[in-house]
C-alpha cells in the first residue's frame, strides 16, 4: 500500500512539473508506446508526466491490427526514425503502423554532436510535418530541428493538417515568389535648369546716350556765356 501511495506521489509532482496546457481538439495521433492520444499536445503531456520520450509515429488513431501485447520490459533498441523504442516488441508495432521504421541498432539512439548534425538546407519548399506539429519546410529543415530535439520525427509529407500548438517558420521560400524590384532615382529626368537671356548692350544705345550729353553740355555753356556777357 505504501509503495502505491509512493507512485502515485511520484506521478503527482511530475504533472505539476511539466505544467502543460492542452486544448481539447480531437486530432489523434499513434505514439511510439502503442497508445492513441487526442493531439500531439496530449501525447507530449503523457511523455513529460511519465518522464518517458514518446514519439509520433502515424497521425490518426492506432491500427488495431497491430495491436500486441507487449511486455512492459526495458530492453531498448533504436528505430530508423531516431526513436528509442522500450523493447524490439513496441519496434515491431511500429514498423506495422509505418514500414519505414526498421531496427537501426540495439540500445538507444545515439544524439550526434550539434555541432556535426546540422547541415546547409536548400531553400525548395517541399513542405513535411514533424511529430510536434509544426510544418517545415522540407526534409532538412526537420532534420536540423531534429539535432536540437532527438525526439521529433517525420509524420508525412505535406503541412500539419489543422491546428498545430506552434508554428515554426520555414527558412525556405517558394520558388514561384516574384519581388517587385526597387527602383531608383537614376530613372527620373530632371528638367535641365536654363539661365535667363541677358539683353545684350548695343553700340547705337550707347552712342545715342553719348550724344545727348555733348547736346547738354553746349546748352549749358551758351546758357553761362549769355549771363556773363
Amino acid at each position: 500500500m505504501q509503495l502505491a501511495h509512493i507512485f502515485l506521489l511520484a506521478g503527482a509532482v511530475a504533472a505539476a512539473q511539466c505544467n502543460t496546457i492542452c486544448i481539447d481538439n480531437y486530432e489523434p495521433v499513434c505514439g511510439s508506446d502503442s497508445q492513441t492520444y487526442n493531439n500531439p499536445c496530449r501525447l507530449q503531456a503523457a511523455a513529460c508526466t511519465q518522464n518517458q520520450t514518446i514519439s509520433i509515429i502515424a497521425t490518426g488513431e492506432c491500427d488495431q491490427k497491430c495491436e500486441k501485447g507487449c511486455p512492459r520490459i526495458y530492453n531498448p533498441v533504436c528505430g530508423s526514425d531516431g526513436t528509442t523504442f522500450a523493447n524490439d516488441c513496441l519496434l515491431s508495432v511500429a514498423t506495422c503502423r509505418n514500414a519505414s521504421i526498421t531496427l537501426a541498432s540495439n540500445g538507444t539512439c545515439q544524439e550526434a554532436p550539434k555541432s556535426q548534425c546540422k547541415t546547409a538546407c536548400n531553400k525548395i519548399y517541399q513542405p513535411v510535418c514533424g511529430s510536434n506539429g509544426q510544418t517545415y519546410g522540407n526534409d532538412c529543415d526537420l532534420k536540423n530541428a531534429k539535432c536540437e530535439d532527438p525526439t521529433l520525427t517525420k509524420v508525412s509529407d505535406g503541412e500539419c493538417k489543422g491546428k498545430t500548438n506552434s508554428t515554426l517558420s520555414p527558412s525556405t521560400t517558394k520558388s514561384n515568389e516574384i519581388k517587385s524590384p526597387s527602383t531608383t532615382k537614376s530613372n527620373e529626368i530632371k528638367s535641365p535648369t536654363t539661365d535667363a537671356p541677358k539683353t545684350p548692350t548695343t553700340t547705337s544705345a550707347k552712342s545715342a546716350g553719348m550724344t545727348v550729353a555733348t547736346s547738354l553740355a553746349a546748352i549749358f555753356s551758351a546758357t553761362a556765356y549769355s549771363l556773363l556777357g
